[in-house]
């Protein structure tokens, strides 16, 4: 008889390639490959494979990616069960697509910059041990701040950008969306050359958000 269901767990594949002088990535290329060859072989067992989501759960335990939650206010515009996932290791995802062309040629380049800048921000969170937790918005319409981060008390966003074609209208009008919608929660444009700088003074959370019919500081939630 065989299980109905199988958890993977990938560990491992940079200590694999260590061992054999080779680069880590090609360690998760490895890694990569013996997933899909376990998974084609639990198909021909008749293995049942698992929901999409129980696979996330076991790749954020596993540390290799984290599942980050929307974050929402006052509009019912707003989505509030929606979640983003990034990696923690850009290379596994490059590892997982087979595309490690250098990232000024990439077509995903903002995809990229985008989970960099996260995984960038959680170490800062991390050495700080100022227990930020960081969100993302979005509404019904598409428009989208990359990312919300919630400190202390005090709220401030990021808006991710390249110089790349997506940073056009669509960028605009979602800072736009944003600002319009809480005029008071400052935003800063996260771009390779700016990583380093602090971002805008973030502000009091419950003097950022007003919710009508809310108790004094009875602001916000997350999805």
């Amino acid at each position: 008889r065989h299980p109905k269901h199988v958890a993977i767990i990938m560990d491992g594949n940079g200590r694999w390639a260590k061992a054999r002088g080779l680069p880590r990535t090609m360690g998760h290329r490895r890694g990569v490959e013996a997933v899909r060859q376990a998974v084609r072989t639990a198909r021909e067992l008749g293995i049942e494979n698992k929901t999409i989501e129980r696979y996330v759960e076991l790749l954020a335990a596993c540390f290799i990616v984290r599942v980050v939650p929307s974050w929402y206010g006052q509009s019912p515009a707003e989505l509030r069960l929606s979640k983003k996932i990034y990696f923690y290791d850009n290379d596994v995802r490059n590892a997982l697509l087979r595309d490690f062309t250098p990232v000024p040629a990439r077509k995903d380049k903002e995809v990229l910059w985008e989970n960099l800048f996260f995984t960038e921000r959680l170490k800062r969170h991390a050495v700080r041990r100022d227990g930020g937790e960081i969100y993302f918005w979005r509404t019904k319409k598409g428009h989208e701040m990359d990312f919300v981060e919630v400190v202390n008390g005090t709220i401030v966003a990021f808006a991710c950008r390249t110089g790349g074609k997506s940073d056009g209208s669509a960028f605009k009008s979602s800072i736009k969306a944003f600002m319009r919608a809480y005029p008071n929660i400052p935003v800063t444009v996260a771009t390779p050359e700016t990583i380093d700088r602090e971002p805008e003074d973030p502000v009091r959370l419950e003097t950022a958000v007003k919710t009508p019919g809310n108790a004094p500081g009875e602001v916000v939630g997350a999805g």
